[in-house]
């Protein structure tokens, strides 16, 4: 798999989280967010990335299902695939949010298909629509949302938590069987999703025909100007540390 252009040495939204995290380290950064920024410097000089390519099946498995949630959310909504976008005054922060929802103001959406424990909790965080709570319980996934919002200037987040129901996923098994999902839908290989069809069912997440449990909630919030700022402000610190060697020896 090849490096995005667009990803290397750049500070991208999915793993933007430790930036906000105060610590001890310069410009009052944590131990992680050195660490983070260190292999950004790593990629910048050597020009590609640095961690191994990994298809964990929980990646795959959401990416699996982002064509068929789309077909549920409707026309408010455009999927976003394989694209990555950089920030247009700062060229060392990118995002790749999942939908673009066409709205006045503009939003970002980020679609997420935990496994059963995970999808439950972040299910029940976001019917609280509060902000707070989210910030609070799934902060990793809130500030994902805040910089996807900084890097495409929308005014709206989204939060999606979805989990396919009995019957949605014996049909998804049915396309995979059947049709050209994989290549069509995702623009991507068929033998990194094997483990699907050859799992015995019972071994996939989905939502039994006797729960009453939603198998998807959405939260939309107007994405705080003050965590904008302040997102900004540190991804800006960030990159100072990027530009210079300051960061590899303290």
């Amino acid at each position: 798999m090849k490096d995005s252009p667009n990803r290397v040495a750049r500070l991208t939204s999915s793993k933007i989280y430790p930036l906000t995290v105060s610590g001890r380290g310069l410009y009052g950064f944590g131990a992680a967010a050195i660490t983070y920024i260190k292999e950004r410097i790593a990629e910048f000089e050597l020009g590609r990335g640095v961690e191994p390519v990994i298809f964990k099946r929980e990646m795959l498995w959401g990416k699996l299902w982002e064509p068929y949630v789309n077909m549920i959310l409707g026309f408010e909504y455009e999927m976003i695939i394989d694209k990555t976008t950089v920030h247009p005054d700062y060229p060392f922060w990118s995002g790749s949010q999942d939908f673009n929802i066409n709205i006045d103001g503009k939003g970002i959406a980020e679609l997420k298909c935990y496994q059963l424990k995970n999808f439950h909790e972040y299910s029940r965080c976001l019917m609280q629509k509060n902000i707070d709570v989210l910030k609070k319980n799934f902060p990793k996934e809130y500030w994902q949302i805040v910089s996807n919002s900084c890097i495409n200037g929308t005014k709206y987040g989204e939060a999606i938590a979805f989990m396919p129901t009995e019957e949605m996923l014996l049909e998804m098994c049915d396309k995979l069987e059947n049709t050209d999902y994989i290549v069509k839908e995702l623009k991507d290989d068929e033998f990194k999703y094997k483990f699907v069809w050859d799992s015995d069912l019972l071994d996939l997440p989905f939502i039994p025909k006797h729960s009453d449990f939603p198998n998807m909630t959405k939260f939309r919030f107007e994405v705080p100007q003050s965590d904008k700022d302040f997102l900004t402000e540190r991804v800006e610190k960030a990159i100072l540390l990027i530009e210079n060697d300051e960061v590899l020896f303290s």
